[in-house]
């Protein structure tokens, strides 16, 4: 069921407490409005905010207010007490009775409020009145937190964004209003760049891109992308190179080109970089790392999403690939920093940013859209569950062999034509991963010295932590994926020549 569905069948069985978790309440208003009155009934509906007080969305809503004398209260806590005066119609079985809309509400719930008991009160003083007489107080905001007095009595909705009839109609309403002729061809480009936006993003959006007689599909585009980096934890990931630019990394190319080809291409890559840190606590004495976990793992199988994790050394080109699988799908990346929807120490307010993500996740993606790439540098605390999800596998990305470091040379000795590749043979780059070799090439490049000279300072991975890399490569033989050879990763595959400086003599010596 969908929020109209819900919404209706909570009104024929006299539902009286509904809270709606909506980004535009304005475009929730005039959904449900037109929905209760699309019979040519006038059911009575009234909006409330703490500047404007009581204002009608209907006739028979201002019919209302005059009954009660509730015109000037702006007080919530007045305004409730006023709405349980609201007259009703005590003979009908017809859900016909007044709809009390209230702006902001979850504001009244939170600690900071300063008659916040009181609100809560005048909340619950309603609950049989209404349900007896088939009102409804309906409360709207971006998310909700409520009091153990209130926690089973009221009924939560999540509203999702718009989906692509609502985008359509919102495309062609703006585009009447400027008097722009839109093709199908422009309208079903219009309605995929505007996928994940709320009702308002959408209208403003479309407004902005049609400044003559066309619609500015690209701009469109980048209007999207800067609005969905306001979603706490969500930012757009722009740029990066296709899997021609990335050197070695054959098998997992391999694999994607099969998935892009596949009955299931992605419309949407959601990369998480370095979820282990993001994980680290699941389990612990801090909630909201559990309650992160909870809410992917629900999420990603109720909307049947699928992903890879990718594992190795840093400098693996494990990002680099992430990044590359979106340019060849054609479509978006969103980077989702689990970090950054923590919440501020409030319970569940951790929980309720995650799902504001996903919702936006869902809304350019829709069902079984989305691919999940996680990368990790040490996946141990990674919670089975988790690993579960990544129904493509887990892959393992080694240190480049000698014919993938060839490749990877000959890739950025053509990104920096300036530097000397005659220097190369001179250089010392024994297990050097992609990254520390483009560092070398940059290093060169940007102050003018050779690739002998821009190596000197720079510290493999392998010598740095070998100990980890050794870990790592235990870990993952006979276990994951290789990304550069079919099969399992496999130790003897590669080999990291590290010297210890360690000299054995003989037993005759």
């Amino acid at each position: 069921m969908n929020l109209l569905e819900h919404f209706k069948a909570a009104r024929r069985v006299g539902t009286p407490l509904i809270a709606i978790k909506t980004l535009d309440p304005e475009l929730t208003m005039q959904t449900i409005c037109s929905m209760v009155n699309s019979n040519g009934t006038d059911v009575p509906i009234i909006q409330w905010d703490v500047v404007r007080g009581m204002r009608p969305r209907s006739d028979a809503g201002q019919l209302v207010i005059d009954k009660a004398e509730a015109s000037n209260v702006v007080n919530p806590v007045d305004s409730l007490v006023v709405a349980n005066q609201f007259p009703y119609n005590a003979d009908t079985n017809k859900p016909v009775n007044p709809i009390l809309f209230m702006l902001n509400a979850h504001a009244f719930f939170q600690r900071e409020y300063g008659d916040r008991a009181s609100f809560i009160q005048a909340v619950w003083n309603l609950r049989t009145p209404y349900r007896d007489s088939g009102r409804t107080l309906v409360l709207l905001g971006p998310n909700f937190e409520f009091p153990p007095e209130l926690s089973h009595d009221i009924l939560l909705l999540d509203e999702p964004l718009p989906d692509e009839k609502q985008l359509a109609q919102i495309i062609t309403d703006v585009a009447k209003a400027a008097d722009v002729k839109l093709n199908k061809g422009d309208l079903e480009s219009g309605v995929s760049a505007l996928r994940g936006l709320v009702g308002f993003e959408a209208e403003q959006t479309s407004a902005m891109c049609m400044p003559k007689d066309v619609l500015e599909i690209d701009e469109m585009w980048y209007l999207k992308k800067q609005m969905i980096s306001q979603t706490k934890g969500l930012s757009v990931w722009v740029g990066g190179q296709k899997f021609s630019g990335i050197g070695g990394i054959e098998e997992f190319k391999r694999r994607w080109n099969r998935i892009i080809a596949g009955k299931r291409k992605p419309k949407l890559i959601v990369w998480i970089d370095e979820i282990e840190k993001a994980m680290a606590g699941v389990g612990g004495p801090n909630a909201s790392d559990s309650d992160r976990l909870g809410v992917i793992l629900c999420e990603m199988q109720d909307n049947e999403y699928t992903g890879m994790l990718l594992v190795g050394p840093p400098g693996a080109a494990k990002s680099v690939a992430a990044k590359a699988v979106a340019n060849e799908c054609g479509c978006i990346t969103l980077k989702v920093d689990l970090g950054g929807a923590v919440g501020e120490g409030l319970y569940g307010q951790a929980e309720n940013e995650i799902r504001d993500i996903f919702k936006v996740i869902k809304a350019i993606a829709g069902p079984a859209g989305a691919f999940f790439i996680c990368t990790s540098n040490d996946i141990r605390v990674v919670k089975p569950e988790l690993k579960r999800r990544m129904k493509k596998g887990i892959w393992y990305f080694d240190i480049p062999d000698e014919d993938e470091k060839r490749v990877i040379v000959d890739i950025y000795s053509k990104k920096y034509p300036d530097v000397d590749l005659h220097d190369w043979g001179q250089v010392d780059s024994t297990d050097w991963t992609g990254a520390e070799i483009e560092s070398c090439f940059q290093t060169a490049w940007e102050e003018s010295v050779t690739l002998i000279e821009a190596a000197r300072n720079i510290i493999p991975v392998a010598v740095s932590d070998r100990e980890g890399l050794d870990r790592l490569r235990g870990e993952a033989a006979g276990k994951y994926n290789s990304a550069s050879f079919p099969g399992p990763y496999a130790r003897s595959t590669k080999g990291t020549n590290i010297s210890t400086g360690r000299k054995i003599m003989k037993e005759d010596q």
